[in-house]
């Protein structure tokens, strides 16, 4: 596949994976489908809820009921292109809208048959040959279903879990995503992966009766899947897997930074004023330079009273500045609250050094003036807390 075939490729540690421009519409046509239909089916596992807190039952990470574009291209880049399509790969995916119950082990059985019925009661229909009961695996427990929302005919995946096994399987995303995308070459890395996975479980505690679960909308009962036992590996393998877990965290720690506003840490959210827009703040910048500089000019020996054109506007925090006020056409809004209060401050300190000079210095040594500069950028950080810039 050449450079200008290639519609999506993907960040480390999946690099290898492509899709064709074709292959991706596919993909991005089908997650926005979803992502429309996820309002309605969020509401929907509302009300299921309502009926699984009877047992305990809570639905958790709402926030990503949606499975991300990317992941869903890499699954689909992942397929094996000598057996299936990317048409057909997209057209099985039934975990684009995703969602998950947890219940207290000793109520973990009852919960999740009800809740079989409380989302046949919301519309859902269970996908037959779909559902897996994974309690018996070292490397992941819990029981995972599919459905169908009978109104818009979209899949959704849900899985059952305690709160601790949910914990666990969160605190083993990164080895089970090294281990999908391909990035464990060896057998002995991917077993490495599955026991680091297993040490997450160790204090899991197995519920009762679930080898007696039923898939949903059957009798039929929902028997464990085989139990693979884990095979020994090196101590050196698992510290290879726990590094490369680790870097796979900071890099998407850091792609998410890099996707956030930038903020000074040192900076109290709760101890800043709060603007609904960006004229409010500047009505309140202003008044703020005028305070400071009416008291400047009280203090002078030697006030310029010749040059009314250049007194400071009268705004105060009560009295807005101007409605007519306008900004230089060159003028380009600050990204955020920190940089527009540096360039205030550099824009007051040069307005008294100019004043100054337009005194022709007069009662005012040079030393006095240099003084004033840093006494108003002084007073400018002191109003954000004392904040070093």
């Amino acid at each position: 596949m050449n450079a200008l075939s290639i519609g999506w490729r993907g960040r480390w540690p999946e690099e290898h994976l492509t899709l064709e421009p074709e292959e991706d519409a596919l993909v991005q046509a089908a997650h926005s489908i979803a992502a429309k239909r996820r309002p309605e089916l969020d509401q929907a596992m509302g009300k299921v809820e309502a009926g699984a807190a009877e047992h305990g039952g809570q639905l958790v990470g709402l926030d990503h009921s949606l499975k991300s574009v990317d992941s869903f291209r890499s699954k689909v880049a992942r397929r094996d292109k000598a057996e299936i399509s990317a048409a057909e790969s997209v057209g099985k995916a039934r975990d684009l809208n995703r969602y998950t119950f947890t219940y207290p082990a000793e109520q973990y059985t009852a919960g999740v048959q009800a809740t079989y019925e409380d989302l046949d009661k919301q519309g859902f229909t269970p996908i037959p040959g779909t559902h897996k009961n994974y309690w018996n695996d070292p490397a992941y427990q819990g029981v995972n279903t599919s459905w169908r929302h009978t109104k818009t005919g979209q899949p959704v995946e849900v899985q059952f879990h305690t709160p601790e096994s949910f914990e666990a399987k969160e605190a083993n995303h990164p080895y089970y995503e090294l281990d999908r995308v391909g990035f464990l070459d060896t057998v002995e890395r991917r077993e490495a992966a599955r026991h680091l996975q297993s040490e997450q479980y160790a204090d899991v505690v197995k519920p009762t009766g679930v080898e007696g679960i039923r898939e949903p909308g059957t009798t039929r009962v929902l028997e464990p899947m085989p139990s693979k036992p884990l095979a020994p590996v090196s101590e050196t393998a698992k510290d290879r897997v726990r590094a490369d877990a680790a870097e796979l965290v900071e890099r998407k720690r850091q792609e998410q930074d890099a996707t956030q506003p930038t903020t000074d840490a040192s900076i109290d959210p709760d101890t800043q004023p709060q603007y609904s827009n960006y004229d409010e703040y500047q009505q309140q910048q202003d008044a703020d330079i005028a305070e400071h500089m009416d008291g400047h000019d009280d203090d002078r020996t030697t006030p310029n009273t010749s040059a009314t054109a250049d007194a400071p506007r009268s705004a105060t925090a009560d009295e807005p500045a101007p409605s007519n006020y306008e900004a230089p056409s060159n003028y380009e809004a600050p990204s955020n609250y920190e940089q527009h209060q540096q360039e205030q401050d550099a824009d007051v300190a040069q307005d008294f050094a100019e004043r100054a000079s337009d005194d022709g210095g007069a009662g005012t040594p040079a030393g006095a003036q240099e003084a004033e500069s840093a006494e108003a950028v002084n007073g400018a950080e002191a109003r954000e807390g004392g904040v070093g810039r």
